[in-house]
């Protein structure tokens, strides 16, 4: 399984193309040809960018879930709302729907973060906004959360 780590960002063109980092690319290797899945997140303003093989790993929590239980449809449905699968064009560009770049704010940049499995796509004016809002409690988050793995150290 891929694991990203690193921020990048790119330029994307007026009709929404764009091409992944090479730093990336280096690291799909073979998941470049099989395409990705896209969705707004669930929980921030942002776009995800998944694998397919990330993608499944997903899928396969979400399939636990038994459909039957209203809550558990409420979930599945939220969680699949406008997924979309992308793959490079002939130019090695990816190119998202404009709709999904106008739900986040995306124009003339994205900013990657990663979330190890999958990268999270941001305008640059809602990474630093995210990235703002989240500071101010970030180390009581980050003692209470660490705290809690591993041998508590972080």
């Amino acid at each position: 399984m891929i694991e990203f780590t690193q921020s990048e960002d790119c330029k994307v063109d007026p009709k929404g193309r764009f091409m992944l980092p090479v730093l990336y690319r280096k690291q799909m290797g073979q998941a470049l040809s099989e395409g990705f899945v896209i969705r707004k997140s669930s929980y921030t303003n942002c776009i995800e960018l998944h694998t397919k093989a990330s993608w499944q790993k997903f899928l396969a929590k979400l399939r636990e879930l038994n459909p039957d239980i209203i809550e558990n449809q409420i979930i599945i449905r939220q969680e699949l709302a406008g997924v979309r699968e992308i793959y490079l064009d002939t130019a090695d560009r990816l190119l998202i729907p404009k709709e999904m770049l106008s739900a986040v704010g995306i124009t003339n940049k994205i900013i990657f973060s990663p979330m190890f499995s999958y990268l999270e796509m941001w305008s640059p004016a809602n990474y630093e906004n995210h990235m703002q809002e989240t500071a101010a409690g970030y180390a009581e988050l980050k003692n209470r959360v660490m705290s809690q793995i591993g041998n508590g150290k972080s």
